[in-house]
């Protein structure tokens, strides 16, 4: 996330676009490994949360990088309007994200 921020802040759209592929990539890879998973029922919460964190990471990856395709095609407009919808997804993985990160804390404070 870091580095494809600096990438679309840069207007560097072969940075974003190549960020973007990476981050889909990777929050499926991270789908799959926690699909291998099962967890006690204290710790569901959690991985569902992660679970759906990486979807929105996923959801976020398509915007950008439809996005930068609607750039490269001439349609400026178009592709501002793809990249603001990835927005509401980078939102939302950021709660999911804490939301997963407090119960897990909640949970090793139990225990």
């Amino acid at each position: 996330m870091k580095y494809l921020g600096t990438a679309l802040n840069n207007t560097n759209f072969t940075s974003v676009f190549t960020y973007a592929n990476t981050l889909y990539t990777d929050s499926q890879k991270a789908l799959d490994d926690s699909a291998l998973y099962n967890v006690s029922p204290d710790l569901q919460g959690a991985k569902d949360e992660y679970q759906l964190s990486m979807v929105q990471l996923q959801s976020a990856a398509v915007y950008v990088h439809s996005g930068v395709e609607t750039y490269k095609k001439g349609n400026a407009e178009a592709g501002n309007f793809e990249m603001k919808q990835a927005v509401p997804s980078i939102n939302s993985f950021r709660e999911h994200f804490s939301r997963a990160q407090n119960l897990l804390k909640t949970y090793k404070y139990k225990n």
